[in-house]
């Protein structure tokens, strides 16, 4: 009785992720957005499942690579200095993953202090409901907050909502944002084509 009942709480569990998900998208796709606080919130969390994978034994090296690439463009996007520190070539990939898991949690450390003065208590107006953000929070995968982030980011060709200045996007290809956040983060707004340039001040209609 007790394996049929936990059996049940997980799919029920499930349909529940699934639903808070699909009616976040939903919201999106019908012209709301993220506030910048429900953003920045599901990016954090985004980065600490990175952050758990690079802290394991047997990191990948790729993975390790493009969250350095991401470090050293993004640090202009707090508020709070932050210096990156290349690893040396000469390390192990191993040592280089420590490295670069000690700069991402000490990045997220001070990208969470600051994402609390962007806290959102009342919904405003085209954005997500609070309530429904707060508990597909609560429940989201890696691939739920990637799947979620990379929408706002295509529709409105930026990623300002939750990288500042460095978050400019443009017409990006694939369909993985951690395999996007370089190439974000090194982006400069000003040079963009006016094809590319950000949707995020306008409503998106659809």
């Amino acid at each position: 009785m007790s394996l049929d009942r936990s059996h049940n709480n997980k799919e029920n569990l499930d349909i529940d992720i699934c639903k808070y998900k699909s009616q976040i998208m939903q919201s999106m796709q019908e012209g709301n957005k993220l506030s910048s606080g429900e953003a920045r919130k599901a990016f954090s969390l985004y980065l600490s499942y990175i952050l758990r994978k690079i802290s394991h034994p047997n990191a990948d090296p790729g993975c390790c690579d493009l969250i350095m690439k991401f470090l050293q463009h993004s640090s202009c996007s707090l508020r709070t200095p932050f210096l990156f520190t290349l690893p040396c070539n000469k390390l192990s990939d191993k040592d280089r993953a420590a490295i670069t898991a000690k700069q991402l949690s000490d990045f997220l450390h001070l990208y969470n202090r600051e994402t609390d003065l962007y806290e959102d208590t009342v919904d405003r107006p085209r954005t997500v409901p609070h309530k429904l953000f707060q508990k597909f929070l609560a429940t989201a995968s890696e691939q739920d907050l990637d799947d979620v982030l990379i929408l706002q980011t295509r529709l409105y060709k930026c990623a300002h909502s939750f990288l500042g200045r460095s978050g400019f996007a443009g017409n990006l290809r694939g369909a993985n944002l951690l395999g996007f956040l370089p190439h974000i983060t090194s982006r400069v707004y000003s040079n963009a084509a006016a094809t590319e340039q950000c949707r995020c001040n306008n409503s998106i209609n659809r």
